[in-house]
């Protein structure tokens, strides 16, 4: 009977739910930004978190970037990331591609993003 019991308690929790988060894969990777727009990520559907940090020494603007032609990423339209700046999205916010890109020059920029 204790076997019975015990087998029976330990398929109830190998059936338990996962707590939030644990099946998450991180990613890690270093680009380069320059004058012209860079993909930092791919679009990805499952990501649940992007954080970039700026390591280089010059500004970069962050943004999506269709195309050349279509709603392009300038340095005018894009979000400014300067020296030693951080920047978040959480709870699945920014799943689309993004990227970056400088006024002149280049800068090495730093990401980590999670993924289901």
């Amino acid at each position: 009977m204790r076997r019975v019991l015990f087998a029976l308690a330990l398929a109830a929790v190998a059936f338990l739910p996962l707590p939030a988060g644990a099946s998450d894969i991180e990613r890690h990777g270093t680009i380069t930004c320059a004058d012209t727009a860079t993909q930092i990520v791919p679009a990805h559907p499952g990501r649940r978190s992007l954080y970039l940090f700026l390591v280089g020494a010059t500004t970069v603007f962050l943004g999506q970037h269709v195309s050349a032609t279509d709603r392009p990423l300038t340095a005018a339209n894009g979000r400014q990331l300067a020296q030693n700046g951080t920047f978040a999205f959480e709870n699945g916010e920014m799943r689309g591609a993004f990227h970056c890109i400088t006024s002149s020059g280049s800068s090495d920029l730093r990401w980590t993003e999670t993924y289901q």
